[in-house]
């Protein structure tokens, strides 16, 4: 049972103490201050009495009922003066949607500490008090640690030793708690941030472990927090592994959770969204994904990489599935974020998809190409690092942009040379179970290139290579997916070849 002091409960004394210090620091009267903060402060719905009969509602009820009503206005009352005194005292802006619940944590003790400064110890220790019991019941554990050692630091801990030695353990519960969560919180940064673009063994082998460490934690102590990150591993675990409907389902069970999340692992969160729109592309379910990603705001991801992923996944997610307009509007959303939110490899991806993109307009599926940017196929090619890219596909589909661009501008013997680099290249690393489409599309693209018309007119053996594109989701990641269906890029290359539609 955490600590808690009776005195001064209703709120009053902390209220004219708060209006005191803002109204010193900024030459108003603590009236003035009180009228203007508590002007708008209205009941909550929860708290509104039903129009009934007298006789239906007990007195007791109406009581309890208008005692509520009344702490509940001081709540938000107190809520409001710590923001005007946070903001009076260092000029920041009181509201930070990006920041949520650690920025109100954060007002509450720094006006505890400066009502602790203007001589009211006592409000002061009562304030954090009621950080440490908010912080405890919603799981912040850091705040909760920052709390009990502010009421140490102000020599208010408890009179009474029995209590003492209860607030006492509380306070190295919730250290212990917190030293776990910091160093799971470690662990999963590295695993789904610093080593994002690795695709090896090394990074299966990194997951394994951490995930068998965060395991054996989490039994030592009830933390629901710790599950979701055993959770956000897992999902990360069956994506390199590209079981896509078993990681849509882990999200599943695991999205009613996400609300519990300690304010400063909400990026989490949002993470699990952009996971689900990859496995989601991963599978083929193009229009869930579009609907999903669009239904994400981005703007207040915490996370830079999260918003070029998401962009990313929209993008390709309305390319597959016909709807230009929208792939437009996202590209050039995607090219507004700010640059030093970009990591290279972000920014070669948004060069692939602006290619593929482009590519469309030129095999006549759109009428809208994107001029901002390179558009030579050699600058593209000269700034896009292959050995960096994920030998498990996305390599192969930069490949593919360049084979098919000098085939469609004419350039016979320049697709011949690059298409021998791309048949070597297939050979040694799409050796993989889920790359049966990308195989298909080589095949049939190597005979376009060196055959074309003596190809392209035995419809027989182009029923033949054509059949063998299938199944492009067949244990993919979203990495293998290429921005326009290959099988439509096929047919479209044979009719360009044969000069039939497009």
């Amino acid at each position: 049972m955490l600590y808690s002091d009776k005195r001064h409960m209703d709120g009053s004394h902390l209220i004219d103490a708060l209006a005191t210090v803002i109204a010193q620091r900024s030459g108003r009267t603590p009236e003035r201050v009180i009228a203007a903060l508590s002007r708008d402060v209205a009941d909550p719905v929860v708290w509104r009495s039903h129009r009934v009969a007298k006789l239906e509602v007990d007195d007791s009820t109406e009581n309890r009922l208008r005692w509520q009503r009344t702490q509940t206005r001081k709540s938000r009352l107190v809520v409001r003066l710590c923001e005007e005194l946070v903001a009076t005292a260092t000029g920041v802006i009181r509201t930070d949607e990006s920041l949520g619940i650690s920025l109100l944590y954060f007002q509450q003790l720094s006006s505890a500490i400066m009502l602790h400064q203007h001589g009211h110890q006592q409000e002061g220790a009562e304030l954090v008090r009621r950080v440490l019991l908010r912080a405890a019941s919603a799981g912040e554990s850091t705040f909760a640690v920052l709390a009990a050692d502010l009421i140490i630091a102000m020599q208010e801990r408890p009179v009474d030793e029995r209590t003492r030695v209860r607030f006492d353990l509380e306070r190295r519960r919730w250290r212990d708690v917190d030293n776990g969560r910091r160093k799971a919180e470690e662990q999963l940064t590295r695993c789904l941030e610093y080593r994002r673009h690795i695709y090896d063994r090394s990074k299966d082998l990194e997951l394994g472990s951490t995930l068998s460490e965060l395991r054996q934690n989490a039994a030592g102590f009830a933390d629901s927090t710790m599950d979701i990150y055993i959770s956000a591993l897992e999902v990360q675990q069956l994506l390199v592994h590209r079981k896509n409907s078993e990681a849509l389902a882990v999200i599943d069970t695991v999205s009613e959770k996400l609300k519990i999340l300690p304010s400063l692992t909400q990026w989490l969160g949002q993470w699990f969204m952009v996971a689900q729109v990859k496995a989601l592309l991963a599978v083929g379910e193009y229009a869930t994904a579009l609907r999903l990603a669009e239904d994400v705001n981005a703007v207040h991801f915490h996370r830079g990489y999260l918003q070029c992923d998401i962009a990313r996944l929209r993008s390709i997610a309305a390319m597959r599935s016909g709807s230009w307009d929208r792939a437009h509007q996202s590209i050039m959303q995607w090219m507004t974020i700010d640059s030093e939110h970009i990591d290279s490899l972000d920014k070669q991806r948004q060069m692939i998809v602006i290619a593929y993109y482009n590519l469309g307009a030129a095999l006549g599926y759109h009428s809208k190409p994107i001029s901002v940017g390179t558009s030579r196929i050699s600058s593209i090619m000269n700034s896009v690092e292959l050995l960096l890219q994920d030998k498990m596909g996305l390599a192969p589909i930069v490949l593919i942009y360049e084979v098919t661009t000098y085939l469609l501008q004419g350039k016979i013997e320049l697709a011949e040379r690059k298409m021998s680099n791309l048949q070597v290249f297939s050979t040694r690393n799409l050796r993989f179970q889920g790359a049966t489409a990308l195989r298909g599309f080589i095949s049939l693209l190597r005979m376009v290139v060196f055959h074309r018309g003596a190809f392209t007119s035995d419809e027989r053996r182009v029923r033949l290579f054509m059949s063998r594109i299938t199944d492009e989701h067949e244990r993919a990641t979203e990495q293998m997916i290429c921005p326009l269906p290959l099988r439509m890029l096929a047919q479209s290359l044979i009719d360009n070849t044969t000069g039939g539609p497009r």
